[in-house]
């Protein structure tokens, strides 16, 4: 794979467009890659022409070299302008850089493991460990910020994802919408991904397990909140308009793979018990909806009193952290 190969990655936007706005894309797709100043499209309406460039932009990370567009149409055509915010030469500068960048973590991903879910597992939890959520005004949207500087937001670590997606040859795409903030508790723009692992498609919000891990009791272990959910999975606390998204209601989730979900206080204190007795300190399960009683506090207090985690010695003496939405709990024994 060259630099030029970044740009010819999975277009999953690309592939759900009638045959007639593929060609169309492919014409704008072109002419961005030219630098072209004014790209007329004959027999094309202005919102077929916004349409088309909202698929472009989300399928191309690469194209971070546009800041913008303006549109002029008439009854029978439109001509999309784009506004680029660098020079060809500036380009240029950047690309073999990102070029290292992602054959590093790619290269780094595929030595845990052969199937596309270890793989992946493997990318989710260098971005956890090696990358900062921090917003510099400039290149954090983009994928310059997380390759290249290790930081960005959620908009450039989706589309940094991607790229590296596209080296392993896995297909993926970055998802624009809004997400319920686990600061604010408030919903606000988000960006994340889905990724196709073994023919299907699941869900994954490397943002949001990065920024969880900054609050994290369990020093040790990484938050796998967001990792390989299903449509309905996802939607608890994301939701977006875009048109096409795969429903997948299968789930490969980190917890159900590692059998660490949890049914009852039973299946709880067997979990706990199993885990202190092995003198480790963290662990890291997920309440079964059918438990619709569960209380993270509350239950653990139970745990405790129970002779099967009492008969360990282990302090009882704990901290955790809980996600609502997704019912995940992390905790952390003293």
């Amino acid at each position: 794979m060259s630099i030029q190969d970044l740009w010819y990655g999975y277009k999953f936007f690309r592939s759900i467009l009638t045959e007639r706005e593929k060609k169309i894309y492919d014409q704008i797709y072109k002419g961005i890659m030219n630098w072209q100043n004014a790209i007329p499209l004959v027999g094309v309406s202005l919102e077929q022409g916004k349409k088309i460039i909202n698929a472009i932009l989300v399928d191309n990370p690469m194209f971070f070299h546009v800041d913008s567009f303006t549109f002029s149409a008439t009854l029978i055509s439109c001509t999309i302008n784009p506004i680029y915010c660098m020079t060809k030469l500036q380009y240029s500068a950047y690309a073999p850089q990102l070029e290292t960048a992602v054959y590093a973590y790619a290269d780094r991903a595929q030595s845990r493991g052969v199937s596309t879910l270890d793989i992946i597992q493997r990318l989710h939890d260098l971005i956890s460990r090696e990358m900062r959520y921090y917003d510099d005004g400039m290149t954090a949207h983009t994928v310059i910020g997380p390759l290249m500087n290790k930081q960005g937001v959620c908009e450039g670590i989706s589309k940094s994802i991607k790229l590296v997606c596209d080296r392993l040859g896995v297909p993926s795409a970055v998802i624009f919408g809004t997400a319920l903030s686990q600061t604010l508790g408030a919903w606000e723009n988000h960006a994340w991904n889905m990724i196709k692992i073994d023919e299907s498609w699941r869900y994954f919000d490397f943002t949001y397990d990065l920024t969880l891990n900054t609050t994290n009791p369990c020093s040790r272990l990484v938050r796998y909140d967001y990792f390989a959910l299903s449509f309905d999975e996802i939607s608890s606390d994301h939701r977006s308009d875009l048109v096409g998204l795969p429903l997948e209601h299968r789930s490969s989730n980190y917890f159900l793979m590692h059998n660490l979900i949890v049914r009852n206080q039973q299946d709880l204190s067997r979990l706990i018990a199993k885990t202190v007795s092995g003198n480790n300190k963290d662990i890291a399960f997920q309440a079964s909806k059918t438990w619709s009683e569960f209380s993270p506090e509350t239950e653990l207090q139970k745990a405790f009193s129970l002779r099967t985690v009492i008969a360990t010695g282990f302090s009882v003496s704990y901290s955790f952290s809980y996600n609502d939405m997704q019912r995940v709990c992390y905790v952390h024994f003293n």
